[in-house]
């Protein structure tokens, strides 16, 4: 196995060039020896991928003392919050720090003899409850908009309640209807894909003409759904076909550049990525199935 060899701090030393997966590059190797603190992509033992941060220093193996590469007990970062070096020195010094991005405090605990991070979060933006059958605790902000009590509550029986004011990008507001289940996008930062618990986006508020709306028995279990598609409304027979677990078709919609098609829909998850939010959509409604002349 390849080996870093060097001087440090006058002291010699000879470490694996390879660490948790990852092979140290020659720019890594020059920081280490300058006493400069480096991270990197790596992978525990048990397979788990996570960032690794540390520098050279003296610690014990076997009971002997020696010069090699010590992790840092503060991660590289919590959520969307990385560390800076005046955070780490505050945390090994045994102080609180406070998250303002993630509104929560962080301070170093121990763990089975080991240290580790703990954070804590301000209860008063979090609610609990049972959410069919379960016992479950989420996150009692969207988008901003902290959820009274009340719509707590409504949540946690199974509707859905309106947020209103949301800022957009452009400075303008809307309102939206929420409901509890499952929230999932990818990060657009880190590429990875994020999924959680909690108050997720259902529609645009007002809902709208109620007329618009359709509801029934599909597969064993009710539901609602919007009964327009693309601009036409569909009317009560073809609801009627859609429940019954078939497809109808939906005649003269226009095209982008004026001309006209048709298209045979049924029943099932919409999923598509919101142009404005890059949030990934899933609601149950009327989708595309085919084209058909």
């Amino acid at each position: 196995m390849a080996r870093f060899e060097g001087e440090f701090e006058g002291e010699h030393f000879s470490i694996p060039r390879t660490i948790c997966g990852h092979t140290l590059t020659d720019d890594e190797m020059d920081q280490l020896e300058r006493g400069e603190t480096i991270h990197f992509d790596a992978t525990s033992q048990k397979g788990h991928s996570f960032v690794a941060i540390g520098a050279l220093g003296e610690h014990e193996y076997r009971g002997e003392r020696e010069i090699g590469f010590v992790f840092r007990d503060v991660p590289y970062h919590w959520g969307s919050h990385v560390f800076t070096d005046d955070e780490v020195k505050r945390l090994e010094a045994g102080e609180t720090v406070h998250l303002a991005d993630c509104r929560c405090d962080a301070t170093l605990g121990k763990e089975n003899g080991r240290p580790h991070l703990v954070v804590q979060r301000d209860p008063s933006e979090y609610c609990e409850g049972t959410f069919e059958g379960h016992h479950v605790r989420f996150k009692r902000v969207f988008r901003g908009k902290k959820l009274s009590d009340e719509q707590c509550q409504e949540l946690l029986a199974g509707k859905t309640t309106v947020v209103k004011g949301i800022k957009k990008r452009d400075g303008s507001t809307y309102d939206a209807e929420v409901g509890l289940g499952d929230v999932e996008f990818d990060d657009r930062e880190t590429g990875e894909h994020v999924k959680y618990f909690g108050v997720k986006f259902v529609g645009l508020y007002p809902k709208r003409d109620p007329s618009n709306y359709c509801e029934g028995t599909f597969k064993g279990r009710q539901v609602h759904f919007k009964r327009v598609f693309r601009g036409k409304k569909l009317s009560d027979e073809q609801c009627q076909e859609l429940l019954a677990g078939g497809t109808t078709v939906v005649k003269g919609l226009k095209a982008r550049n004026g001309s006209t098609y048709n298209a045979e829909v049924g029943l099932g998850d919409v999923e598509f990525d919101d142009r404005e939010t890059g949030e990934h959509v899933k609601y149950f409604g009327v989708k595309l199935v085919d084209f058909v002349r």
